[in-house]
Order: C-alpha cells, then sequence, then structure tokens
C-alpha cells in the first residue's frame, strides 16, 4: 500500500515522534524492555480496576476503597478516560463518579476550613494593623 500525499506529513511525524521516544528512553538510562514491563504493569492495573468496575455497585467496602483510591490517586489521566470510555464500564463509572469520585473527602473540607480562616485571620490583621 502507497500512502498518498496528504499521509505522508502525518507518517513523518509519527515517525519523528517514535524516534524522539525511542532517544529520551536510551538517555534516560531505561532499555525498551524496562518500558515494556511498566507498559504491562500498567495495563494489568487498568484490567484490575476495570474489572472491580464491572461489579460496581456491588462490591465489597475494601475493594470499593481500592477502586476509589486508584482513581483519585494513581491512577492516570489515560487510564481513566481509556476505563471511562469503555462501554462495557461506562455507566458503572459514571454512578462511580456520581456517588463517591465527585464528593469532598475530609481532608478536602479541613484543608478548605483552614485555608479560609487563615485568609480571614490575615484580612483581619490587615484591618487591625491599617486602623
Amino acid at each position: 500500500m502507497v500512502a498518498s500525499p496528504s499521509d505522508r506529513p502525518s507518517i513523518l511525524l509519527t515517525l519523528w515522534n517514535f524516534r524522539r521516544t525511542f532517544i529520551r528512553i536510551q538517555q534516560s538510562g531505561h532499555s525498551m524492555e524496562t518500558e515494556m514491563q511498566r507498559g504491562a504493569i500498567r495495563d494489568e492495573r487498568r484490567a484490575y480496576a476495570k474489572a472491580l468496575m464491572a461489579r460496581y455497585p456491588d462490591l465489597p467496602i475494601d475493594q470499593l476503597d481500592d477502586l476509589v483510591r486508584r482513581f483519585r490517586k494513581e491512577a492516570s489521566a489515560l487510564d481513566v478516560g481509556l476505563i471511562s470510555m469503555d462501554d462495557e464500564v461506562s455507566q458503572q463509572y459514571a454512578l462511580l463518579k456520581r456517588d463517591e469520585l465527585d464528593r469532598f473527602a475530609m481532608p478536602d473540607i479541613v484543608f478548605m476550613l483552614l485555608f479560609w480562616s487563615a485568609m480571614c485571620a490575615i484580612i483581619a490583621g490587615i484591618g487591625y494593623l491599617g486602623s
């Protein structure tokens, strides 16, 4: 199959990006095998999260906590996107997002209260010093 003239720039860009990635990997001291192992580990973790997601909301508490922690702390944007766009689990992901991920956690609430308390104290201090 011969590439049409309109495909050539995209093919050249793809080859250029591949070459840059390969050189960056070589310069970082990692081998291609190491990167492939990391990719395999990411794929396994994503498959585990997808398997848990398929059973949501009928998950035991420990697995639900693991799934929420994974989405909040560990999952990359690519992982979240791939799982959320998967037709098999997209409805479960929407439920999880609504029920668990979009809620404020207790550390978030404490941080906001401390932040606003500090801001009010600073403003009050400025007002006191200005008068």
